[in-house]
């Protein structure tokens, strides 16, 4: 376990210097595969209005069957998720199924990626411990610092863009 998680943590300081949404979630899911064994994992991330959580990028045997996925971000398990601000494992096969998951899916491990779960790894049906969960939590809270930093780096770079235009305007019209 000590070994997984210096593993994450220096994947964590490669991920800080990505900028690339597609990279970043490739490398954690990636990763996911390589540490954990996992037989599918996903990547769900929030459709552009807000309301939906979506798939963005995944790997395994049912990735095809859920390049279509698309829930209200406010209903089955996912819902749950938002509330629980952590790790959420599901193998109800009624929940599964308001939560839109195909009919041979066993077992998900959902594991927030950013603030209100819009963004979501989840990890089907793959046995995980309790140790194994733990890693992960870890790894999805540096993620969603991650993530966070690159938001605010975009920010910073659109105002550096935008003050740089304006300083052109007033030289140009003075």
């Amino acid at each position: 376990t000590a070994a997984r998680l210096m593993t994450l943590f220096s994947i964590g300081a490669e991920l800080n210097n990505q900028l690339d949404q597609a990279s970043l979630f490739r490398l954690v899911l990636n990763t996911v595969g390589v540490l954990f064994n996992a037989n599918t994992a996903l990547i769900l991330a929030i459709d552009p209005r807000g309301e939906r959580l979506e798939y963005a990028d995944g790997f395994g045997v049912k990735r095809e069957a859920l390049r279509a996925y698309s829930m209200p971000l406010r209903q089955g398990i996912l819902e749950h998720l938002i509330d629980v601000h952590g790790p959420l494992f599901c193998d109800t096969p009624y929940d599964l199924r308001q939560s839109g998951f195909p009919p041979d899916v066993t077992s998900i491990h959902l594991f927030p990626l950013a603030k209100n779960a819009h963004t979501v790894l989840a990890i089907l049906d793959t046995p995980l411990t309790g140790e194994d969960v733990k890693v992960v939590a870890a790894f999805a809270e540096l993620f969603s610092v991650v993530l966070e930093n690159g938001r605010l780096r975009s920010q910073v770079k659109d105002r550096q863009q935008g003050l740089a235009a304006l300083t052109e305007i007033m030289r140009n019209s003075v």
